[in-house]
């Protein structure tokens, strides 16, 4: 099949019938680069980022010139060198309204400003319509329609008709484009110039005068797409353009054999998107930048519904995230497996305690020689400040509520007032520790697939292994089956080649990454627009401070305000506050429950107002929690705790 794609490819290359999206066909059908050229409503149309150049020349006039343009949602820009003239061109668009579009693009060439509308209202259909001005002066008018007959992407036909001021039919042109093998895209136009019947403007063949038709085609190998064209008026045209969103659904050269995709985890986990800021400090000592918690689980996901995904080998080095966010991880990586899908780990270092937990999701793991498992279980350590205070004097105040036996259960001054844990505090910690280790063992038990002989995982073994742990010697973990083997680096690699291709009939290691794909639809899809405000870190007064690997504090006028915006917008469907915190200012978490609270009481823009808790909503940032209309949580999480 390969061989046929090829030859077609080849065919296709000289037969200089031949095009790409950039040369245009449609003010209803442009919105890429093209629509520079065709309807700047166009530019609206998010593709990301896109870059293009081609080459024209006239074989008739040896007239030649060459172009480039850039793209992005919203702005375009472009120039081009015709006859050793130098002209540019500029556009702006807008969505006005749920698939209209509107824009303007202004070209020095000839003084032209262009205006135009392009409505969507289905998947199936597009309407175009444009307007010119010449210098002021001449003024042009452009309608087309444009359809998919099938409702997919892989057929498209239509017209345009252009009048003058007068409403005086100017030109006719019909086009189409097609899809017939994947990574090939085929089109044609035919157009002709002043023609009528009776005043009115009709496509006859016979009737036809001063009428050109353009074959072109688009070769597509993912972020980078090849240009060729030929027309009857003897204009041809070779380009390439490359894209940000890779068009995977016209993919020629894509294998068609599964895949393993390759995953390094050595992330810190972070809430929101890492916000890159300079500083002195940054220049010194560098830190990485943390990866969104979120957009990873989306990642996973999306892997995980790809049939071409067969597995995946992840080299595991450093997971830095609370134990909740450790959960979201790994579940989403079961998921993964649940799909019918392959985990192998290897680690080139010991495996640390709570990384266990993670890696013991996967079908096999394996380490390096000299390295082992350092699996202990789960202890905690609280640091007392009242030797230190009394040996400077110093006599801590603090105000709590306590029982009429002078007891408290809010524990945060404790450190403070005593020089050891008081009973209150042990109890507290004691029943915490409690239910992480239930999570703790009785995933690693299913993990390992360490089961009873009813199929319930058997947390007493993985108990039992834990307390004999830590693993300093690989074969000893092997014994107990924690992991599946030991290799250094180089044979893990050779093992996986040699193992993995008899589980999928190529092995392709595929970086792992956030990839955009281009989305080749025309009306946007009813999905409800929910709002996620991200309220991390101590609450403080004023505004919340940001940086590469997360906020540090949450600052009230910050959530306030994205609160205030989320409700007054329209478009909002629900709204999502996703709450890291272990507390802070009383004052601060007080105004932002009042913003709340409007936003779950008001009549007129009421909408669903949920509290999603990510490590820690405790105290503060529990008491920002409780007005939503639900709330939800992992079971690892730490909450509560209001004084």
């Amino acid at each position: 099949m390969k061989l046929i794609k090829i030859f077609f490819f080849m065919l296709c290359v000289f037969s200089t019938a031949l095009s790409y999206y950039s040369t245009g066909l449609s003010i209803s059908e442009s919105d890429n680069n093209d629509a520079l050229l065709f309807n700047p409503a166009g530019l609206a149309i998010d593709h990301g980022n896109q870059f293009d150049f081609y080459a024209i020349q006239n074989k008739d006039t040896d007239q030649r010139n060459f172009s480039l343009s850039y793209k992005t949602k919203g702005f375009g820009i472009g120039y081009e060198n015709n006859n050793s003239k130098n002209y540019f061109r500029v556009g702006f668009s807008e969505k006005i309204y749920k698939n209209l579009y509107a824009g303007v693009v202004y070209k020095n060439k000839l003084n032209i400003v262009d205006a135009g509308l392009l409505y969507r209202p289905f998947d199936f259909v597009s309407f175009g319509m444009k307007t010119s001005a010449v210098n002021n002066d001449y003024e042009s008018f452009d309608f087309s329609l444009a359809v998919r007959p099938t409702g997919c992407k892989f057929l498209t036909l239509g017209f345009d008709h252009q009048y003058d001021s007068d409403f005086e039919s100017l030109s006719t042109s019909l086009f189409l484009k097609t899809n017939p093998l994947k990574g090939l895209e085929l089109s044609a136009m035919l157009s002709s110039n002043e023609y009528e019947d009776n005043g009115m403007p009709i496509f006859d063949f016979e009737k036809l005068d001063n009428h050109n038709l353009k074959i072109n085609l688009g070769i597509n190998t993912g972020n980078m797409k090849q240009i060729f064209s030929n027309s009857e008026d003897g204009t041809q045209m070779y380009g390439i353009a490359f894209n940000s969103h890779k068009q995977s659904d016209f993919f020629i050269f894509e294998d068609d054999e599964n895949q393993y995709v390759s995953v390094v985890l050595n992330d810190t986990f972070i809430e929101e998107k890492p916000q890159e800021k300079f500083s002195v400090s940054n220049l010194i000592n560098p830190r990485k930048p943390g990866t969104q918690l979120r957009t990873w689980i989306d990642n996973i996901n999306n892997l995980s519904k790809n049939p071409k995904i067969d597995g995946m080998i992840i080299n595991l080095k450093k997971v830095s995230a609370s134990f909740s966010k450790r959960q979201e991880i790994r579940d989403a990586l079961q998921n993964f497996k649940d799909a019918g899908k392959y985990i192998v780990i290897y680690s080139e270092k010991t495996i640390s305690n709570i990384d266990y937990h993670l890696a013991s999701v996967a079908d096999e793991i394996y380490v390096n020689p000299l390295t082992g498992v350092d699996l202990k279980g789960l202890k905690m350590e609280v640091t007392f400040y009242r030797g230190l205070l009394d040996s400077l004097n110093v006599k801590p105040h603090v105000w709590r509520i306590e029982n009429k036996d002078g007891k408290s259960y809010k524990t945060a001054g404790d450190p403070f007032l005593n020089t050891q844990m008081s009973d209150e505090m042990r109890e507290n910690y004691s029943v915490y520790l409690d239910d992480l280790y239930d999570i703790f063992t009785t995933d690693i038990a299913n993990g390992r697939n360490w089961l009873n002989d009813d199929g319930t995982p058997d947390v007493e073994y993985a108990k039992q292994v834990i307390n004999e742990g830590p693993y300093w010697a690989s074969e000893i973990a092997m014994e107990r089956g924690l992991i599946d083997g030991v290799f250094y680096p180089d044979e893990f690699n050779s093992y996986a080649k040699d193992s993995l291709i008899k589980k999928s009939r190529k092995l392709r290691f595929k970086n792992f990454h956030d990839e955009k794909t281009y989305d080749y639809s025309w009306s946007e899809k009813n999905n409800p627009k929910i709002a996620v405000i991200y309220a991390v870190g101590g609450i403080v007064s004023g505004k919340s401070s940001t940086g590469p690997q997360g906020s540090t504090t949450m600052g009230d006028k910050t959530i306030m305000n994205a609160i205030k915006s989320a409700r007054n917008d329209k478009s909002v469907d629900a709204i999502v506050l996703r709450i890291d915190s272990g507390g802070g200012s009383a004052l601060a978490s007080d105004q932002m429950w009042r913003e709340i609270y409007k936003t779950t009481s008001d009549s007129l823009n009421n909408k669903p107002f949920i509290a999603s808790m990510s490590g820690a909503a405790a105290s503060g940032g529990y008491y920002i929690a409780c007005q939503a209309d639900t709330i939800v949580a992992q079971p690892s999480t730490v909450t509560g705790s209001i004084g």
